[in-house]
C-alpha cells in the first residue's frame, strides 16, 4: 500500500528514523513523503531524490500556510500526518527566560496545532487517514527541569483526545506515540551544560524503537484505532536529571 505522508521535524532523531522506516519497508511499498523542517534543504544528502524537503518553522503561521501549499502540490492528497517536530532546553523553570518559555510552547504545542489545522481538510477528504502525534512521558507526569516542555506535551495529549472524538465521523484515526527518554540531539544540551556523566544513554531508547512503534500503529486494520502507545526503556530508569 502506497501512502502520501507529511513528517515535521524529519531531519534528525525520531523524525528521521520514521522517514527511514517508511522508505525501507519493502520493495512493493513506495510511500511519497514531504518533510517539513527549518533547515531541511541543507540535509539533502540524507534523503532520496523523490522526497520533498520544505524549509519551514512550524511555530510561524505563515510558514505553515506555505508548507501546506507546497506539500499538497507535491503529494496531491495526504494519508498520514506525523507531528514530530519538537524542542526542549532542560533547566529549572526559574532559570528560563520568557523567550525560552514562549519558544518551547510555540514549537511543541502551537506548531502541531497549526500544522494539523492546515492539513485537516485534506485528511478529511481521504476518509481513512491518520494523524500521529509524538508526545512524551513528560506529557503524562511532570518532570523537574522539563516544566514548560511537560506543559506543552500535556496540552498536545489533550488536543489529541478531543480532536479524536471530533474527527471520528470522517474515519480519521489519531495516534499518540509516547516515548520515554530517547537518544536524540535534545540531550546534547544537558551534556554541554553538565558534562557527559550527567546523561546515561544506556537507559535511553533508540529513535528506531520509536519509529518501529509508529509503523506498527499506522499499519493496523482500518477498523482498529490505537489511541496511544507508551514506549519506555526496559530498565525504567531516567536518562539523567534535567536540572
Amino acid at each position: 500500500m502506497n501512502r502520501n505522508i507529511v513528517i515535521t521535524g524529519g531531519t534528525s532523531g525520531i523524525g528521521y528514523a520514521i522517514y527511514k522506516a517508511l522508505t525501507n519497508l519493502n520493495n512493493s511499498e513506495c510511500n511519497k513523503i514531504a518533510i517539513i523542517a527549518r533547515h531541511s534543504s541543507q540535509k539533502k544528502s540524507l534523503f532520496s531524490a523523490d522526497t520533498l524537503l520544505i524549509d519551514a518553522d512550524i511555530s510561524k503561521k505563515e510558514d505553515v500556510d506555505t508548507a501546506e501549499k507546497k506539500a499538497m502540490e507535491f503529494l496531491g492528497n495526504i494519508d498520514i500526518l506525523i507531528n514530530n517536530a519538537g524542542i526542549t532546553n532542560p533547566s529549572s523553570f526559574s532559570k528560563k527566560t520568557k523567550d525560552e518559555i514562549e519558544r518551547t510552547i510555540l514549537v511543541n504545542l502551537l506548531g502541531p496545532l497549526y500544522i494539523t489545522h492546515s492539513f485537516l481538510p485534506h485528511l478529511s477528504r481521504q476518509k481513512n487517514s491518520i494523524i500521529v502525534n509524538i508526545t512524551s512521558a513528560a506529557g503524562e507526569t511532570g518532570i523537574p527541569g522539563l516544566s514548560v516542555y511537560s506543559a506543552a506535551k500535556f496540552g498536545l495529549k489533550g488536543f489529541s483526545e478531543a480532536l479524536r472524538k471530533e474527527v471520528a465521523v470522517n474515519n480519521i484515526r489519531i495516534i499518540d506515540i509516547s516515548p520515554g527518554g530517547v537518544e536524540t540531539p535534545i540531550h546534547d544540551t544537558l551534556v554541554a551544560r553538565k558534562g557527559k556523566d550527567s546523561v546515561n544513554m544506556d537507559n535511553a531508547l533508540n529513535p528506531e524503537d520509536v519509529a518501529d512503534a509508529v509503523i506498527y500503529a499506522i499499519n493496523q486494520p482500518r477498523n482498529t484505532s490505537i489511541h496511544e502507545l507508551k514506549i519506555r526503556h526496559s530498565s525504567l530508569k531516567m536518562i539523567g536529571t534535567y536540572i
